[in-house]
């Protein structure tokens, strides 16, 4: 029985020779390796990566055929690839040589454009990198931004967190919780906070050395203050029901302002950004420009007569519209008026004009009506006789009925070439109806008290309330240098916060700066 199974093992396993040391090489020459199953994809000039654990090499085909082999109790076509490139000695390194079970070899690659960097840091702060180059954009311009907001997400593991509203209430902050971030972080060095641009944000989080303020809004709307360590925080998508924000800001002056690198355009602003952005979902919009209230209307006043001293016209439309400007009052009017095509210039009072000098005044009555003074041949010129000779342009519209929220200006009167929609990506401020009387008795003495300059603190306190679009403000003295400067904080109407990039913050810095002392300091808030 015995002799019987040993036959049949020989008979089916056949002879058995024993071998010690390494197995039978895997190529056929020094520079070539067979691949099993043929491809014939595979053509010279292509490339070859082989890699096994611990090594990884590159290599260059320069040749290729299709050949048959019989090895390992296996037989079939391949294809037979000849390599060029790290060969010590003339051959494929021991690693790739003797490794046929471990051995990869990649082949068929197509060449791929090379992707640029991403960018997966907040917007915010003063730089914006833009994800593609931009031409035609130049220093000082307006930019739009519209976007979500950026939430920040408590991670797996973070210590004892605590957040504090402004208000005093505190709560713990858990796993999973998401919140607003409202303005940019501080690293704290000891107690001493430093500001964070969105790259370094990025590379904080994950850091347990890193220590960081966060300004954050929970659900219920309130803000608040948590410090916590980097890796305690996540960046997180905003949810659906985020509202968007938006923005606009102008890019600083200067030629840096504009940044071109090889693979996208860095803009520089000119003062930091309000709000803090998912870069994903962030939209910068370069096609803006500014608007200000008040239909345009072009009318024929009436007919001159130089016999008559003093005369008076009445504007059939009202009420006429002043805009922002850094004039004294801080408003500018939208008339212009034409005599026999001759431009007359408004002036506030005839009071000591020149005999001959086309000059007119404005006067408003209570229901809101505008009408126009003209001289006497003594205080300024007579109206030269003429049959409708007097032209007028000018806007209506006025008061805080402008005042309209974002993104509900969207109806064009009138479409210039190559427009086909517009809205308004902020609110509009800056409107303020005409005074009543007693308003009117209030700001008639501010005027009085600073005859159009401003020299002591309270100069800048009444130049400030007697500006069109400023309700209220209040100016100190503040140490800077070895000198001191003014710091003027301001309100707009019913105390409506003035957005720095609006006309009336600016015009009203320039008026200050025109009318005030120029070397003395300045800070608006």
């Amino acid at each position: 029985h015995q002799s019987i199974l040993a036959e049949i093992d020989r008979a089916i396993v056949g002879s058995i020779t024993t071998t010690s040391g390494r197995r039978a090489p895997l190529l056929r020459s020094p520079d070539a390796i067979d691949i099993y199953p043929a491809n014939d994809a595979v053509v010279a000039g292509g490339w070859a990566l082989l890699s096994v654990p611990g090594s990884v090499e590159l290599y260059r085909i320069t040749q290729c055929a299709s050949a048959s082999r019989a090895e390992y109790l296996l037989s079939g076509q391949t294809t037979r690839v000849h390599l060029s490139g790290e060969l010590p000695a003339g051959r494929l390194p021991s690693a790739f040589e003797h490794a046929v079970r471990a051995l990869a070899v990649h082949v068929q690659s197509e060449e791929l454009e090379l992707a640029r960097m991403p960018l997966d840091a907040p917007v915010y702060g003063e730089t914006i990198a833009l994800d593609r180059r931009v031409d035609g954009l130049r220093p000082g311009q307006p930019l739009a931004l519209r976007g979500k907001p950026q939430r920040i997400a408590i991670a797996r593991g973070a210590g004892d967190l605590h957040w504090r509203s402004d208000d005093g209430l505190a709560r713990s902050l858990a796993e999973g919780d998401e919140l607003v971030l409202v303005e940019p972080p501080v690293r704290l060095v000891g107690n001493t906070p430093h500001y964070l641009d969105p790259h370094a944000l990025v590379s904080a989080i994950g850091q347990s050395g890193v220590r960081l303020r966060l300004r954050l809004r929970d659900r219920d709307g309130l803000t608040g203050v948590v410090t916590a360590r980097g890796k305690d925080i996540l960046l997180a998508r905003p949810r659906d029901d985020d509202p968007e924000l938006a923005e606009v800001v102008l890019l600083a002056e200067g030629d840096d302002a504009v940044v071109q690198t090889r693979e996208r355009t860095v803009l520089t602003l000119a003062a930091s950004t309000r709000h803090c952005y998912h870069r994903r979902l962030a939209r910068c919009n370069a096609n803006v420009a500014p608007a200000t209230h008040g239909e345009t209307v072009e009318a024929l006043l009436g007919s001159g007569d130089g016999r008559v001293p003093n005369a008076q016209f009445e504007l059939a439309q009202a009420p006429l519209t002043y805009v922002s400007a850094a004039t004294a009052s801080g408003r500018a009017s939208t008339l212009t008026l034409r005599v026999n095509d001759v431009a007359w210039q408004e002036v506030p009072t005839l009071h000591g004009a020149a005999p001959a000098a086309r000059v007119f005044e404005t006067l408003q009555d209570d229901d809101g009506k505008t009408r126009l003074l003209f001289g006497d041949g003594v205080e300024g010129a007579r109206l030269p006789s003429g049959a409708a000779n007097l032209r007028v342009r000018y806007r209506k519209g006025l008061g805080v009925a402008g005042n309209v929220a974002a993104d509900t200006i969207t109806t064009l009167l009138s479409r210039p070439l190559g427009v086909t929609a517009a809205h308004n990506p902020q609110a509009a401020t800056g409107g303020e109806d005409a005074e009543t009387l007693e308003r009117a008795r209030e700001n008639a003495p501010l005027t009085v008290l600073t005859l159009d300059r401003a020299v002591s603190i309270d100069d800048y306190a009444h130049f400030a309330r007697a500006f069109a679009g400023i309700d209220k403000a209040h100016a100190l003295w503040v140490p800077h240098g070895p000198a001191r400067g003014v710091f003027l904080t301001i309100a707009g109407i019913d105390g409506a916060p003035v957005p720095e990039t609006g006309d009336t913050f600016t015009h009203l810095r320039e008026a200050l700066a025109t009318y005030g002392d120029p070397l003395v300091p300045l800070r608006l808030a």
